[in-house]
């Protein structure tokens, strides 16, 4: 591991980083902050946006992160006990149920060859 930035006025108190492109991106709780800096050097921070508010968590949403192999998702459904994610998918012309992990991981398809699903529920406390 390669240490990029440390002590700089928006780097007091992170809480969530993602990364995306040549950047590095934090929230910070003692600044109010949203900044970013270069991933490899740590040089040109800057404040995306500073809030009145503690900043929690960060997501980055952009086309070229999204699954390209999935045609059409529908019917998302999150199981809150056992943290785990359902969507209805149509792929090669089957449309199936998936499950995985909110992490991203252990991902299946669970059912398959279903007739036009309209939309999908869970019920946590039931299984």
């Amino acid at each position: 591991m390669i240490e990029i930035i440390r002590g700089h006025e928006y780097l007091s108190h992170p809480f969530a980083v993602s990364l995306y492109g040549s950047e590095v991106y934090w929230t910070d709780w003692r600044t109010n902050t949203l900044a970013k800096a270069n991933k490899w050097t740590g040089q040109n921070v800057s404040v995306i946006q500073k809030t009145s508010a503690q900043p929690f968590d960060l997501q980055i949403y952009h086309p070229s992160r999204q699954p390209q192999d999935i045609q059409s998702i529908r019917g998302l459904a999150v199981d809150w006990v056992s943290r785990n994610l359902y969507w209805i998918s149509s792929e090669f012309d089957e449309t199936q149920i998936n499950v995985a992990r909110l992490d991203g991981s252990l991902k299946t398809s669970i059912i398959h060859g279903i007739d036009k699903p309209q939309c999908l529920a869970a019920h946590p406390i039931r299984g």
